[in-house]
């Protein structure tokens, strides 16, 4: 596995793909002094946090080239309809026909939003989503407040922070 930084090779030996120790003897038997290990896994820590920065990079920039390529994609199929006349065009290579097709188009959000709020027909076009719970809130009513919360609890976690 090739990294950013130097890593000892026997300690990536004992890690699998999925990052799980395989062999916790070994490892621990692994003649290395504690700081070196502990830099050796920290070390790695830091690799994957840059791997996954630059997965990250390179989904927004596929995630915008996949964009792009559907807008150009709609703007050369509304340039089909327009010079073939919605005619159907066959050739060797392609064929190029045209379907009528129904679809809902909202124009005013608001009278829908009111008809279907008031007028008993149309209970089911306005769809509610469950509503979220802030964890900041309840942290606020349980330290400033002394507030039990039922279903909730402060708890204490640690943190590893590698730089």
């Amino acid at each position: 596995m090739a990294t950013f930084r130097e890593i000892d090779e026997r300690l990536l030996a004992l890690v699998d793909e999925e990052g799980e120790i395989l062999d916790i003897e070994e490892f621990k038997q692994l003649q290395m002094d504690r700081t070196a290990k502990i830099e050796g896994i920290a070390e790695w820590c830091l690799d994957l946090r840059d791997e996954q920065d630059a997965i990250k990079k390179e989904i927004e920039r596929l995630t915008a080239r996949k964009r792009a390529a559907e807008r150009k994609e709609a703007r050369l199929r509304e340039f089909l309809q327009i010079i073939t006349n919605g005619a159907k065009v066959k050739t060797a290579r392609v064929s190029v026909s045209f379907r009528q097709t129904e679809a809902v188009e909202i124009f005013d959000e608001a009278a829908v939003r009111e008809v279907a709020s008031t007028d008993p027909r149309f209970a089911d076009v306005l769809r509610y989503k469950e509503p979220e719970i802030s964890k900041a809130e309840i942290k606020r009513l349980i330290q400033e407040q002394q507030v039990e919360v039922p279903g909730a609890a402060m708890v204490n976690r640690t943190s590893t922070i590698i730089k």
